[in-house]
């Protein structure tokens, strides 16, 4: 699906996916004991402009809390943590996304996941997170989050009626 005139460009949104706005993640079910794949979102690479730089702060096996910081993220427009949607513990980072030539393309930010993680207690990933749908409508109404830099980004929409 392909969401025209975010920002005056095209946002892919994929429907095998589901989507964390608060922090501008996809996540994806890998089919394994409840472990879950996150990435950040094409509206995510939009909204910061792209990555320069990502340090992870946790490492496999860690254990982490809803909201714990999982990354330490440099933007064009911002600096700010990546946080963990969920309690549980991380099985994998991404060691190929890294660093100073951490590079998270529009193009093929749905490829790769930054981290994968298994719930502390089992959940169902379609009434925690949104789906496509529920996700293009979060974008439209402008309830982005700058990808986690805490700035609410609220934006007119060629969809949305001005307020008077």
């Amino acid at each position: 699906m392909i969401l025209e005139g975010f920002y005056g460009q095209k946002v892919e949104l994929r429907e095998d996916l589901l989507y964390y706005p608060p922090q501008e993640l996809w996540v994806k079910p890998t089919g394994k004991d409840g472990e879950l794949a996150f990435g950040v979102t094409h509206a995510g690479v939009i909204l910061v402009s792209g990555f320069t730089y990502l340090e992870y702060i946790v490492e496999a096996g860690d254990s982490l809390e809803k909201g714990d910081d999982v990354l330490f993220v440099e933007t064009y427009k911002a600096m700010f943590n990546i946080q963990s949607p969920v309690a549980g513990h991380i099985t994998q980072i991404n060691e190929n996304i890294k660093g100073e030539k951490a590079s998270i393309l529009e193009t093929r930010c749905y490829e790769n996941p930054l981290f994968l993680m298994v719930p502390k207690e089992p959940i169902d990933p379609k009434k925690v997170f949104l789906d496509v749908e529920a996700y293009k409508q979060a974008l439209l109404r402008g309830e982005s989050d700058h990808c986690g830099a805490g700035a609410r980004v609220q934006r007119r929409s060629k969809y949305q009626k001005e307020e008077s």
